[in-house]
C-alpha cells in the first residue's frame, strides 16, 4: 500500500494468498503504520479544520477478486473516512503509483531488484521485501516528489533532517 502524495510504502506483506481477508489485513497494517508515524489517529487528518467535515482518504485498487470481496466491502463500510475506488478493468496505467512501485521492486536498484537475487524461501523473500521497503522509504530519493525521500515527505520534514521514527 502506497501513499500517493508522499510515495511512502505503508504495507507490503508477503502472502501465499490474495483474499479479501488478506487485503483487509494490509489495510489495517497501513493504517496502523500511518498512525505510528504521525503519532495520532489517521481520522484526525481527515477533518477539515474550518468546517469539521470529514474529507475521506481514497484507496485506489485494481479489480482483482479480493478487491471486490465482501470482507473488503465491510472494511470500507465500517470506516466512513475511507473511500474505495477501483480502477477501470484492464487499465493498469490508472493505478500507476503502485504499478511503478512493483516495477522498482522487481527491476530497480538498491537491495532490489528481485530478479537479480536467488530467493530460496518465503522468509528470504519477506526479508528482501522488508529491506527494499526500508531503503525505498528512507534512503532512495524520488524524482516525482522533488528528489525527496518518501518518509520525509510523509512527515513533511526537509530532506536534510532525520525524522523521528
Amino acid at each position: 500500500m502506497i501513499d500517493y502524495a508522499a510515495k511512502l510504502s505503508l504495507a507490503c506483506p508477503v502472502t501465499a494468498t490474495q483474499t479479501g481477508h488478506d487485503l483487509c489485513s494490509v489495510l489495517n497494517t497501513a493504517v496502523t503504520r500511518a498512525e505510528e508515524l504521525l503519532g495520532r489517529d489517521l481520522i484526525q487528518d481527515c477533518v477539515d479544520p474550518e468546517t469539521g467535515e470529514i474529507i475521506p482518504i481514497f484507496v485506489v485498487t485494481d479489480n482483482g477478486p479480493a478487491m471486490k470481496s465482501l470482507p473488503v466491502a465491510r472494511w470500507f463500510a465500517d470506516r466512513s473516512h475511507f473511500v474505495h475506488v477501483r480502477t477501470r478493468v484492464k487499465s493498469p496505467h490508472t493505478n500507476g503509483v503502485i504499478e511503478r512501485w512493483f516495477q522498482t521492486l522487481k527491476y530497480g536498484t538498491g537491495p532490489g531488484p528481485l530478479y537479480r537475487h536467488e530467493i530460496g524461501t518465503v522468509l528470504d523473500l519477506a526479508d528482501h521485501v522488508e529491506s527494499f521497503v526500508d531503503e525505498y522509504n528512507q534512503t532512495r530519493p524520488h524524482e516525482t516528489i522533488g528528489w525527496d525521500r518518501p518518509l520525509y515527505r510523509y512527515l513533511q520534514t526537509p530532506n536534510t533532517k532525520t525524522p523521528e521514527i
